[in-house]
């Protein structure tokens, strides 16, 4: 694990600082344990047990978390057996992407702040500055990082590597570990530049509006085992939407 996936930020005066120069409104101060007053009857001892209780608290409930986001990854991908569940990717239609002249640059790197809400669109580099993906990451959607619990203030670099030539992307490092509750979302837009026309490779699709009305994101779980994704769907014209349950290959398609 790249000791660069992590970035803490830096304490300014005591108390954190935020990273990059965002205005001000755009921040969310720091989830913390506050300090305990000291009372009166001179029990120190006593006030050390609840500041330490309090801590335990919170490191529980990320442990908590981070416990539930390993059994995710664990379970993805497999029934009651274990066994691999999904089909090929042979099996499906994926839509290409005609933007050879005006395709995004790949990787692109994200910087995920975990305790704020971040958004990101990948644009493609025509006058028009088309979007291609919009990904957002709630606010503590990554959990982990490797076995590493990411701390409220730390910044996640995340790296998107674009498919050439069709709506597909991998989303990395496959260390990070995503909050079950809150993952993030993909929302891909291929009005301008998808090929409908692929939908005449399959006798499934009398015509290009039904196959565009069948796609939806698909994502790798295992080695060739391709899952439809969970809440996956139209959310707009010409646009589907998806939760991001791990880090992993991603395919805009419909069954062949």
């Amino acid at each position: 694990m790249s000791l660069g996936l992590i970035v803490p930020e830096r304490a300014v005066g005591g108390r954190l600082a935020a990273t990059g120069d965002g205005p001000r409104d755009q921040r969310e101060r720091r989830v913390g344990v506050p300090g305990l007053s000291r009372g009166g009857d001179g029990s120190d001892e006593s006030q050390r047990d609840e500041q330490r209780q309090a801590h335990r608290l919170v490191i529980s409930r990320g442990v908590r978390i981070a416990a539930s986001a390993l059994l995710l990854v664990a379970a993805c991908g497999h029934d009651s057996t274990g066994t691999a569940q999904g089909v090929p990717l042979a099996s499906l239609l994926v839509l290409p992407r005609q933007d050879s002249i005006f395709a995004p640059g790949s990787p692109v790197t994200l910087l995920v702040r975990n305790n704020v809400l971040n958004s990101f669109t990948i644009t493609e580099t025509d006058p028009a500055a088309t979007a291609l993906a919009t990904l957002v990451f709630p606010p503590h959607s990554i959990v982990t990082v490797g076995n590493t619990l990411v701390c409220d203030t730390c910044t996640v670099r995340v790296t998107i590597t674009l498919a050439p030539g069709q709506y597909g992307f991998t989303l990395g490092p496959a260390t990070l570990g995503f909050n079950l509750s809150g993952e993030p979302t993909a929302a891909i837009s291929y009005g301008t530049y998808g090929d409908l026309s692929v939908s005449s490779q399959s006798a499934r699709y009398p015509n290009q509006s039904a196959y565009e009305q069948a796609l939806v994101l698909y994502r790798e779980s295992t080695p060739d085992h391709w899952l439809s994704g969970r809440n996956s769907g139209h959310s707009g014209v010409f646009t589907v939407s998806g939760a991001l349950e791990t880090p992993s290959r991603y395919v805009l398609a419909a069954p062949r």
